[in-house]
């Protein structure tokens, strides 16, 4: 098992575990208030996981790698689509009158706040998985900003709430952080170049002419991950927990969430290779595979609550699924290593 489960995994899963459970006790304790899970939510969304995303970006330009990663934005949306229809399919027979919102249980996870900081301590220092990272979380945001803010809150599309819901997608922190990495990244060859170490670069490229500035950010976006882990537990910690244990449409939903829709993913990664349409690499398959094998996004939750539909249920499934996900993160992650 050494050989497929390296340091950087154990230690990064040990972390996950360690700081939920922290979270978990202090909100149960009430040590912790809502007060404190909004404002770390916040510095988090607003100031460390747009570090993240811009520190991604400050590496030297290579062509092929930048049109692998649009391949992964493109891969992923369609991806999105099969989950969604896939699930409304099989849920319809079952359940008429929440197969949409269910479905958007199964097919959206949370990425932002504990895929892409688990994967940023396995691949530490590897900017290729975290511009992956993002072009998934950009194709993500599609879905979850527009499709499922409109089922959830049965909103039918007008030109007002399609403009809100693409201001919300373009226009938070984290996406301008991404996109300003994405110019700086993109301009590198015809950018003012400056001399550093007998070796020329974008003036731009801030990591190299103002490493002083750029230190700060390093340190920011390295908070995320013990942080992120940590608001995930405080946020378990508000749930009824007894209530959830008891839900057996619960549980269904967050095992499709944390297992069927990895596995289905996975398995759409290695026919699209066999079949020469992607030519994804084993880090790149891993990057999607977890991406996918998050739980309930908090968004979706919020939604859910919000507009007073299937609120309750939605809790449940946030708090199972991220239990499940502590136990298929590491399956996949080491199924991965194995096939390849």
């Amino acid at each position: 098992m050494s050989e497929y489960f390296n340091n950087n995994f154990i230690s990064a899963f040990l972390m996950v575990i360690i700081f939920i459970f922290l979270g978990f006790i202090l909100r149960k304790t009430k040590i912790f208030n809502d007060s404190a899970t909004e404002f770390l939510s916040k510095f988090l969304l607003l100031i460390l996981i747009p570090c993240l995303a811009f520190r991604a970006f400050m590496c030297d330009f290579q062509i092929d790698e930048f049109k692998s990663n649009i391949g992964i934005f493109i891969f992923s949306f369609i991806l999105f689509l099969l989950i969604i229809v896939i699930s409304q399919i099989i849920i319809f027979f079952c359940n008429k009158n929440n197969y949409k919102i269910y479905s958007i249980m199964i097919a959206l996870g949370q990425m932002t706040l504990f895929s892409i900081p688990i994967i940023k301590e396995i691949y530490v220092d590897n900017n290729e998985v975290i511009i992956a990272s993002n072009m998934i979380t950009l194709s993500f945001r599609l879905y979850l900003y527009i499709y499922a803010y409109l089922v959830v809150s049965k909103t039918k599309i007008t030109k007002e709430n399609l403009k809100k819901s693409l201001k919300n997608i373009f226009l938070n922190p984290i996406m301008i952080a991404m996109f300003l990495g994405l110019i700086i990244y993109l301009t590198q060859g015809f950018m003012y170049k400056v001399n550093i170490n007998a070796k020329e670069y974008s003036i731009l490229r801030i990591d190299k002419t103002l490493p002083s500035f750029y230190n700060v950010i390093d340190i920011l976006q390295k908070m995320t991950t013990p942080l992120a882990m940590f608001l995930v537990g405080l946020t378990l910690g508000k749930e009824n927990t007894k209530k959830a244990f008891v839900d057996y449409k619960a549980y269904l939903i967050s095992f499709c969430r944390t297992f069927l829709v990895p596995a289905f993913t996975l398995a759409i990664c290695l026919l699209s290779n066999l079949m020469h349409f992607t030519n994804f690499s084993n880090i790149q398959v891993m990057v999607i595979v977890l991406c996918f094998a998050s739980p309930l996004s908090a968004v979706v939750n919020t939604y859910c609550i919000s507009y007073k539909n299937q609120s309750y249920f939605a809790s449940d499934v946030t708090f199972l699924s991220t239990i499940m996900a502590i136990i298929s993160m590491p399956l996949f992650y080491l199924l991965v290593n194995v096939i390849f």
